[in-house]
């Protein structure tokens, strides 16, 4: 029954992946991400290949019988993101393990997820359905994850979902994702995102943000708890968004004051933070404590082995402590030039979506919803200092990036107004 299901979901996927029209083009993708464990394989001459890699392929397919390009033209983000694809697997060549197909895969669901997006997602209408999409198709795994949050049987175990687990005497739900966590984060970015629709479809955001909510509650994790937090913050200077600058400066210099008066490095404090108990923050800040200590092993091209940095190791990989920090895996599969590839790509997003919400022509609904996707962006930055995204969840983050593409920096002042629309608030779904 299982198999029957998966096979005719790829089918209907794959279908509406070549068929429908580029405005709903996205519709198989998000539903692939949200609704399909990476459990879900297909094999193809010998070769296991998720779903979601399916998915992208047909996209790229589909792109090229339709002629479908960047509408926008290359600029710097694809050129970071192309750069980060070919050094992490140029990189390889100095690493003794034999993980060219992994990293290969990483390709796949990075750059395949990012430049699909870029394809379909052209300016704000495109982004506003790419919202509005996200939030009702996680609407179902809402409800799902807390009938396993309560019952303890996940219904996606028996399509390569995760067996439930629990801490402390409190399940904790992953739903078609490969750890609670991972599912947190991503109901943690739909919350934030579907606020930012209020005043367009009212409808499809209490639908987001209910489905946010369900998810991030339901994964009964200190982490995406903390992400929310992070980011319902960065909405709320939206208010004194004319005085950012400030706001900035006086956080870096919070920062350094900490570092001075505590007796531990300031990133610490994390080890101090235990919202839903059993949190393992002196884990995720000795973590931090220990790749700086070994900068030397690492630095340049990366390190095949990181089991001496912690007391603790991980079943998963002997060679391997728990790198339970997205940067640091970056740093450890590419070193210093792959991390700051990836962080170069976010502070250029930063930068695009700053000059739409702050300094482009578009109506202050829509200058709203750009910060609220970089507030969304922002939850995500916390969130990768305690958590690292291995699996479909990494979907959330690339429509991050490819939202703030669209607003690439030749447009994002002076042809902004371009991608404005004259269209009234509405009350319906999507648009």
């Amino acid at each position: 029954m299982t198999a029957n299901f998966g096979i005719v979901f790829l089918a209907l996927a794959s279908l509406g992946q070549l068929l429908l029209p580029r405005r709903w083009a996205v519709l198989p993708l998000l539903m692939t991400f949200a609704w399909m464990p990476r459990g879900q394989l297909i094999m193809i001459d010998g070769t296991a290949l998720t779903f979601l890699r399916l998915i992208i392929v047909l996209g790229f397919l589909r792109c090229m019988l339709r002629r479908e390009g960047l509408s926008s033209g290359w600029n710097a983000m694809d050129s970071i993101w192309t750069a980060w694809g070919v050094w992490i697997v140029a990189s390889w060549g100095f690493h003794d393990s034999n993980d060219l197909a992994f990293r290969c895969g990483l390709v796949w669901d990075y750059l395949g997820s990012y430049f699909l997006l870029r394809v379909f997602v052209r300016d704000m209408a495109d982004i506003r359905r790419l919202i509005g999409l996200s939030g009702l198709v996680l609407a179902p795994i809402g409800v799902l994850m807390l009938v396993e949050y309560s019952s303890g049987e996940n219904p996606f175990e028996a399509m390569g979902g995760l067996m439930t687990q629990s801490r402390e005497g409190k399940f904790r739900a992953a739903g078609p994702f490969a750890h609670p966590i991972l599912a947190g984060t991503v109901g943690a970015a739909c919350l934030v995102l579907a606020m930012s629709l209020w005043h367009r479809h009212p409808m499809t955001s209490i639908v987001g943000v209910a489905a946010g909510a369900a998810i991030v509650f339901s994964a009964a994790s200190s982490g995406p708890v903390l992400m929310v937090c992070f980011a319902l913050l960065a909405m709320m200077l939206w208010k004194a968004r004319s005085g950012i600058g400030l706001v900035l400066g006086a956080g870096i210099a919070g920062i350094a004051v900490l570092q001075i008066v505590m007796n531990d490095p300031f990133y610490y404090l994390m080890a101090r933070v235990d919202i839903v108990g059993g949190s393992t923050g002196w884990h995720r800040a000795q973590l931090i404590h220990a790749a700086l200590e070994h900068l030397d092993e690492w630095w340049l091209v990366g390190t095949d082995f990181t089991r001496h940095w912690m007391p603790t190791g991980i079943q998963a990989n002997a060679q391997h402590t728990d790198l339970t920090n997205h940067y640091l895996v970056m740093g450890v599969l590419g070193g210093l030039p792959l991390m700051l590839t990836f962080v170069a790509s976010i502070a250029l997003a930063f930068r695009w979506i700053g000059n739409a919400a702050l300094r482009s022509n578009l109506p202050d609904s829509d200058k709203f919803q750009m910060w609220a996707v970089g507030a969304a962006l922002f939850g995500h930055v916390m969130n990768f200092f305690t958590a690292h995204l291995f699996d479909q969840s990494i979907v959330s983050l690339m429509m991050l990036l490819a939202i703030s593409a669209t607003l690439d920096e030749a447009r994002s002042v002076a042809s902004l107004p371009a991608l404005q629309t004259d269209e009234p608030p509405r009350f319906g779904w999507v648009g």
